[in-house]
């Protein structure tokens, strides 16, 4: 890719990155609000790896946009986040913010890109449900 085509891919990546984990640590500090059941230390790690997906993100994305390194840690950034978000939240449907984010791996056209996107996303969720189906056996019982 050229340089124009890297700031094209990583300004539209970036944006992805910006509004996905802006809302997960807009939702994070809403669900602290909100309930008073709610497990501290475990929304305060997925808002500080929301958080530090963006500023991460956004140092490559303002410091090398038109360069492959800048991708390679934008994405490295947005994967690391969506690992540490999956292991960490309870809900159901956390592995539907790895669409947009593997979407926008589309955009720098690399195949090794998307492979280890998806790969990095399977681990992740089998990491996840492996440690729940104990969990919510334990609690079925």
């Amino acid at each position: 890719m050229s340089e124009q085509q890297y700031k094209r891919a990583s300004k539209v990546v970036y944006s992805i990155i910006v509004i996905v984990f802006g809302y997960i640590a807009v939702t994070m500090v809403a669900w602290l609000q909100s309930t008073k059941d709610a497990i501290l230390w475990k929304t305060a790690i997925q808002m500080i790896a929301a958080i530090l997906a963006i500023i991460v993100s956004s140092i490559a994305y303002f410091t090398m946009r038109g360069t492959k390194r800048g991708a390679e840690i934008i994405l490295i950034s947005m994967a690391a986040g969506y690992v540490v978000i999956s292991l960490f939240n309870g809900t159901i449907g956390t592995f539907t913010y790895a669409l947009p984010l593997l979407t926008a791996a589309f955009a720098y056209l690399n195949l090794r890109y998307i492979l280890i996107g998806n790969i990095v996303v399977l681990v992740a969720n089998v990491l996840r449900y492996s440690g729940a189906y104990g969990h919510r056996r334990e609690w079925n019982s």
